[in-house]
C-alpha cells in the first residue's frame, strides 16, 4: 500500500510539472529554431560539401610524394647464362658459356616526388569550388535571416496578444465593477434599464474579445513551436512585453546583407 501511494504521488507531480507552462524568451527561441530547422541543417551539410570539394580541388595543387618498397623470395635461385669472355681471368678453362647464379632474395625501394607547375583544370575547378562555398555560406545566412525575422514576427505577435489579454483583463475587472455598482443604482431607482443593459453589454463584449485575443494568442504559440519544430503538445509561454520598448535606428540599407552580397556574386558569375 506504501508503494501505491508513492507511485501514484510521483505520477500526479509529474502531470503536474509537465502541465506547467515553460516561458521561452526570444534569443532562447531564435536559438532552438536555427538548431532543429531541417531546412537551416541541410545547407550546413551543403557547406560541408562544398568544403570538402574545395580541399579536394586544392590538394590536386600539392606536391604527391610516393614511396615504393619490394621485396621477392625466389623459390629457386635464379641463373644466368653468359659467355666466358665476361667473367675476366678467374675461369682459366676459358668456356664459351658459364652459368652465373644470383642472389635468392631481391629488395627494391624507391622516393617519387611530383609536383604540378600548371594545369588549367585544376586551377579552374578550384576558383570554381570556392565560389560554391561562397555560394552556399551566403544562402545559409539568408536561410537563417529569414527564419530569424519569421520567429521575431510571430514572437512580437504574441507578446502583442497577451499584452492585449492582459489590458483587456483589467476593462473587465473594471467593467465588473460597474456593472455592480450600475445593478446598485438600478436597484435603487437611480439609473434606468437600458442604462444597466448597456453596462452589461460592453460587458460581454469585453469578454468576447478576451477570448478571442486568447485564442489567438493560442494560434500564434502553435505557430511558433511550428517554426522552432517543438511538438505541439509542447508547453509554451512568451515573455510579455516590456513597458519601454527601445527603438533601432537604420540609416538606409545595409551592404552587409546576405540578399546583396548573394545578388553581387551572383552577377559577378553572369559578367566572367
Amino acid at each position: 500500500m506504501k508503494h501505491v501511494f508513492v507511485l501514484l504521488l510521483l505520477f500526479f507531480c509529474g502531470s503536474f510539472v509537465f502541465g506547467q507552462q515553460k516561458t521561452y524568451s526570444l534569443k532562447e527561441c531564435l536559438e532552438i529554431g536555427v538548431r532543429n530547422n531541417l531546412s537551416l541543417k541541410n545547407d550546413r551539410v551543403d557547406i560541408l560539401k562544398s568544403e570538402t570539394a574545395l580541399t579536394q580541388s586544392r590538394s590536386r595543387l600539392l606536391p604527391v610524394f610516393t614511396a615504393d618498397f619490394q621485396m621477392m623470395d625466389y623459390l629457386m635461385k635464379p641463373a644466368n647464362v653468359t659467355t666466358g669472355v665476361l667473367l675476366g681471368n678467374d675461369f682459366p678453362d676459358d668456356p664459351t658459356w658459364q652459368k652465373i647464379q644470383s642472389m635468392q632474395y631481391a629488395v627494391t625501394a624507391g622516393i617519387r616526388m611530383a609536383m604540378p607547375l600548371y594545369n588549367q583544370t585544376v586551377l579552374s575547378a578550384t576558383k570554381a569550388a570556392c565560389v560554391v562555398r561562397e555560394l552556399s555560406e551566403l544562402s545559409y545566412e539568408k536561410a537563417e535571416e529569414d527564419l530569424t525575422v519569421q520567429i521575431n514576427n510571430v514572437y512580437y505577435l504574441a507578446q502583442a496578444s497577451l499584452e492585449q489579454q492582459r489590458l483587456l483583463d483589467e476593462n473587465i475587472r473594471r467593467m465588473k465593477d460597474l456593472c455592480s455598482i450600475t445593478e446598485e443604482l438600478y436597484k435603487g431607482g437611480v439609473v434606468l434599464e437600458v442604462d444597466l443593459t448597456r453596462v452589461q453589454i460592453n460587458l460581454k463584449n469585453l469578454m468576447a474579445q478576451y477570448d478571442q485575443y486568447a485564442t489567438l494568442y493560442e494560434q500564434q504559440l502553435n505557430l511558433l513551436r511550428f517554426l522552432l519544430d517543438l511538438p505541439p503538445e509542447a508547453p509554451m509561454a512568451v515573455v510579455p512585453m516590456p513597458v519601454d520598448v527601445a527603438l533601432v535606428r537604420v540609416d538606409g540599407v545595409s551592404e552587409s546583407l546576405p540578399e546583396l552580397r548573394l545578388l553581387s556574386t551572383r552577377m559577378e558569375l553572369i559578367d566572367k
